[in-house]
């Protein structure tokens, strides 16, 4: 049978840290501003989704000219690419 101390000593810290974060996290505007960072996240992403496609698809395409990479991979990078560069638009056909 564990004694009380041996048990506070081992939950101790992580019900401290529990403790903090709920009450540190209480109110709703807290999530506003992490809200507020991740669309400007998004929206910078946004700005920089086409030349960052255009860069991945040319670097493919210039792998698959020199025969260093088969028609495999390079499907699947595209695919790749197509899926992380049209997130937001499958996002929203399941969604809404």
């Amino acid at each position: 049978m564990k004694s009380i101390a041996s048990l506070t000593n081992r939950m101790g810290a992580p019900l401290s840290i529990a403790l903090v974060l709920l009450l540190g996290f209480t109110s709703p505007a807290a999530a506003a501003g992490f809200t507020d960072f991740l669309n400007n996240v998004v929206n910078e992403f946004n700005s920089a989704r086409r030349p960052l496609a255009l860069i991945a698809v040319m670097i493919v395409g210039a792998l698959y000219m020199f025969n260093v990479i088969d028609m495999r991979r390079t499907g699947q990078v595209i695919v790749g690419v197509i899926v992380i560069f049209a997130a937001g638009e499958i996002l929203d056909l399941i969604v809404a």
